[in-house]
């Protein structure tokens, strides 16, 4: 989602998704995540994003490594967010317990601001790619990319 000038932000499981997938899991959030951010890549290679565009989005169910491993950097909420984030506490821990197919509350611990840039982001499509090889095996059915990245 555009947010200004080459700002975007990242969504990762909005309500959206919970009302038009039938099986939500933390896997599926992932392998979705991974997709955005390899159509990023070819976004950018196809000069319809600036590389220097920054992006941000918001987690409490990524780790730090895989944080890292994405391309992202992270930090904490500040008390701004912090607020922001507890008025739509109630929807985020209803979706969360969806996803999890139990009730599950968010340790607020683990709330973190992801940040990066289009160009982080493109550096790290091979691991994207492969990651995706990995968990989603519909992939190599129907991607017409594959030749493109391997």
């Amino acid at each position: 989602m555009k947010i200004g000038r080459n700002k975007y932000e990242i969504h990762f499981g909005t309500s959206w998704d919970f009302l038009k997938v039938h099986s939500i899991t933390p896997r599926y959030f992932i392998i979705q995540l991974a997709h955005g951010l390899l159509k990023i890549c070819n976004d950018i290679e196809c000069n319809k994003l600036n590389p220097e565009t920054k992006f941000k989005a918001y987690s409490y169910f990524l780790k730090e490594g895989t944080i890292k491993k994405i391309g992202f950097k992270w930090r904490r909420y500040n008390f701004a967010e912090y607020v922001i984030f507890f008025i739509s506490y109630i929807e985020a821990i209803t979706l969360k317990s969806i996803a999890n197919k139990k009730f599950s509350l968010i340790n607020i611990k683990n709330i973190k601001v992801l940040t990066t840039t289009g160009k982080d982001i493109l550096d790290n499509k091979q691991f994207y790619y492969e990651f995706i090889l990995r968990l989603d095996k519909s992939f190599l059915l129907n991607n017409s990319e594959v030749a493109d990245v391997a």
